[in-house]
């Protein structure tokens, strides 16, 4: 069993969106907004698989998709949120220390929360449907200041990370300082880098561990600054850049996972990094 640091358990569910909210707002239309074809284009019928269920052998069919199961926000200013709900919440939080890195290196705060919502409609597939809260709070980078902005923790949090988000850079460490100019590609990944942080909170303060590590061959959705259709993890910039970057530094992802299951006979899993 590996080593933990406690870490602050904090859930806020809403299991119910809350009326009268405003158009804008992002929280209660999110549903609404949310990529379902990108479940739909990513849906694939892996196999046929045997198993004992009731004491008896039962073929079952082992399909995968992606499924939005996160939200991932990027913010320039600490204590800013593109959730109008959060605001009380960001209100009582401690003001983080400045950072000293200069250069070409971009610094921004991050939260992570859990979202699987139900589809607005019925599909006539067998889907991989992630078990989670409809809304979770996760992690916010200002609770987290030494993990998020010291650079070398994760050299021993985490000697072994070479993964890379394609060409978005790698995901260690996970630190909101990115290497870079392009200030899109730098907030989604530090989108990511924050929802791994959240994922494997050894030596982490989150508020709840948040269960579907981002990995290549997932899926983001860009919802603000602008609406866009899901878009592969690492996927080339200029696919996506364009119209993209925020007046106020603040970015709104929804992470779509990619599950499988061997349906009627196993529960839903991630799926291992492409």
């Amino acid at each position: 069993m590996k080593p933990s640091v406690p870490s602050v358990f904090f859930s806020l569910c809403f299991l119910c969106l809350p009326e009268g909210a405003s158009s804008g707002d992002p929280l209660p239309s999110l549903i609404a907004r949310t990529d379902v074809p990108c479940i739909l284009k990513t849906w694939r019928i892996r196999g046929v698989r045997v198993c004992i269920r009731d004491g008896r052998p039962h073929a079952c069919l082992v399909v995968e998709n992606a499924y939005p199961c996160g939200i991932l926000e990027v913010v320039r200013r600490p204590g800013r949120s593109s959730i109008d709900e959060l605001a009380s919440v960001l209100s009582v939080l401690p003001s983080p220390a400045s950072s000293s890195h200069t250069g070409s290196l971009q610094f921004a705060e991050a939260r992570v929360y859990t979202y699987v919502p139900p589809l607005p409609f019925a599909l006539a597939l067998p889907l991989a449907v992630p078990i989670g809260p409809i809304f979770e709070i996760d992690y916010f980078s200002e609770v987290d200041p030494l993990g998020w902005r010291v650079d070398w923790l994760d050299f021993f949090l985490q000697p072994r990370c070479v993964d890379r988000a394609g060409a978005w850079g790698p995901f260690c460490p996970r630190t909101g300082f990115v290497d870079g100019t392009h200030e899109v590609v730098a907030s989604y990944l530090a989108a990511l880098r924050a929802g791994r942080a959240a994922n494997e909170p050894t030596g982490r303060v989150v508020f709840a561990p948040y269960p579907f590590e981002p990995r290549s061959g997932h899926f983001v959705q860009p919802v603000l600054p602008t609406w866009k259709s899901c878009l592969p993890i690492g996927a080339p910039p200029r696919l996506f850049e364009q119209g993209a970057l925020s007046p106020r530094g603040e970015y709104l992802l929804v992470h779509f996972g990619i599950f499988e299951v061997c349906v009627g006979c196993d529960p839903v899993t991630l799926a291992p990094s492409r």
